[in-house]
């Protein structure tokens, strides 16, 4: 069993091998348990992938030969470092990290940040509006007013997802449908992250911003690559098969870069670079963990084939109660 959680991790966040299930998982019930392979585990990535793409199956076929061409080129840039797609970090991201994770900032202290930024103030206030009318709360008209009423961990989110929700929109209408498929993803991913780490002011990274920023490195790929179709062959198309070949291949890679170019702290690379470089298996991370639950929910919510709830306890380490409560908390958020 250690061996098929260790599967899974190393599956998210790129280091394992390619292909291997392109189909729905087969299980097999004994008495007392249910087996999984890492076929399922590698399944259970490859539909995520082909949803994304807004495909039922993953594409069997490989690259073409133009595609090759544009598949050499991406890992050539990824290896040298010359990306061109790679989006620059929000302005207001470093302030935000070191004062949110400071519990000795005061509301008033974390409002004066926002309020320094127009375009953020605006899109946290939309951001907890939200939340506010699905709830029956009046509106918030200030970032104050939204710090004390919503609390430190519901601004917290709310930065978060209005720091990167403008980094991850769409950028063409050709990639909308991809973007938008992450985008769902992501703040899946990020919100089992934080549940699962009931964090506190200076209690560590954002487990929430951090499980958005694998979604982000999803989209890197695709803008990369589309920079890569235009300049070969002047059509910026990038086919959904050739899509799915380097999101298996290159997803890693692309996190890694990105985590670099942004320049975050230590703390946030450590766990990014966790997710990214060790099959984990029983000691697996919290952010590791809230990754498998967010891409096990996307693809219920998409209908598509996933894990059994045993299969899943046995991934992630949860007991029974632990695990509902997360997965409760998801389908409401």
């Amino acid at each position: 069993m250690e061996r098929l959680i260790q599967s899974l991790l190393s599956f998210l966040s790129g280091n394992g091998s390619k292909g291997k299930a392109r189909g729905d998982t087969s299980r097999r019930e004994g008495n007392d348990e249910i087996q999984a392979t890492e076929a399922d585990t590698a399944g259970e990535v490859a539909r995520l992938h082909a949803w994304l793409v807004g495909r039922s199956t993953t594409p069997d076929s490989g690259p073409t030969v133009p595609e090759q061409a544009m598949l050499s080129e991406l890992r050539l840039r990824v290896r040298e470092r010359r990306l061109s797609r790679i989006p620059r970090q929000p302005r207001v991201l470093p302030k935000l990290i070191r004062a949110l994770g400071d519990e000795r900032q005061t509301h008033r202290d974390i409002a004066t940040i926002i309020e320094d930024e127009p375009a953020l103030t605006d899109e946290l206030l939309r951001v907890v509006n939200l939340t506010a009318t699905n709830s029956g709360q009046r509106p918030i008209e200030s970032v104050e007013q939204a710090v004390l009423l919503v609390g430190f961990e519901g601004v917290r989110r709310a930065i978060s997802e209005a720091v990167m929700r403008p980094v991850m929109q769409a950028a063409s209408r050709a990639e909308a449908g991809f973007a938008r498929n992450v985008w769902q993803w992501g703040l899946l991913c990020a919100n089992a992250c934080d549940r699962l780490a009931h964090q506190k002011p200076g209690g560590g990274p954002d487990l929430f911003m951090l499980g958005l920023i694998p979604g982000l490195a999803y989209l890197t790929l695709y803008r990369e690559l589309e920079s890569i179709a235009g300049a070969q062959s002047g059509d910026h198309a990038v086919s959904a098969g050739l899509l799915v070949s380097v999101l298996e291949e290159q997803r890693g890679a692309m996190l890694e870069r990105l985590v670099s170019a942004w320049e975050l702290p230590a703390s946030y690379r450590d766990e990014l670079r966790e997710l990214h470089d060790s099959p984990l298996g029983l000691q697996a991370s919290t952010l590791s963990r809230g990754m498998v639950l967010g891409t096990h929910e996307t693809l219920r919510q998409a209908g598509c084939g996933t894990l059994l709830q045993k299969e899943l306890e046995a991934v992630t380490g949860l007991d029974q109660p632990r695990l509902e409560h997360v997965l409760t908390d998801l389908r409401r958020a």
